[in-house]
């Protein structure tokens, strides 16, 4: 049996990768990963028609939505939360002032939390945006992760110079959010 030129530069190259190099695996290196996900979830979103805020006396000037908030029902989401950001985009159409206050509560009703968001009127009903990014971190983030109810409260600004809401009146208030949760896991 003859052997060919090929069959031996097989035979070489094969032999020479096999026993090639390499260095000692430290599987003690895993002990010191550190991951730092990064999570995006919405939270609410309201798109309002203006008339849905006409003010008849002794009637109140807002209106309110309630969201569940289930994310911190995880302890491995508490226990490796180190910061939340809560961005909020407003669009407003309408020719009227708006706030928009937004209360975080826990299992008990306890306020956690509170800020407000001014949004101002269009001058000529085309939209107005505007954006608002309130960051957890340290004390507010301990509220945070408590927090089991998000309570979004929009009202009119009153006003004697602009004009009054009727059934006519155009225009819309919208309110987008999202959270961006930062995560550090050893």
């Amino acid at each position: 049996m003859k052997i060919k030129l090929p069959h031996i530069f097989l035979l070489l190259v094969s032999l020479i990768c096999c026993s090639g190099c390499y260095e000692a695996l430290d599987f003690e290196q895993a002990n010191d990963l550190k991951l730092n996900p990064t999570f995006i979830s919405s939270l609410a979103y309201f798109d309002t028609a203006a008339p849905a805020f006409i003010v008849n006396p002794g009637d109140d000037n807002f209106i309110q939505e309630t969201v569940s908030l289930s994310i911190f029902d995880e302890p491995f989401v508490v226990d490796n939360l180190t910061r939340a950001d809560f961005v909020f985009e407003t669009s407003n159409s309408i020719l009227r002032d708006f706030n928009a206050r937004v209360d975080f509560f826990d299992a008990n009703r306890n306020l956690q939390h509170s800020f407000t968001i001014q949004i101002p009127n269009s001058t000529d009903n085309t939209d107005n945006v505007n954006t608002h990014t309130e960051v957890f971190e340290g004390d507010t983030l301990i509220g945070l992760k408590n927090t089991t109810v998000i309570v979004f409260t929009l009202t009119i600004i009153p006003s004697n110079t602009l004009p009054v809401i009727t059934e006519e009146t155009i225009g819309r208030l919208k309110l987008r959010s999202f959270g961006v949760f930062y995560l550090n896991i050893n």
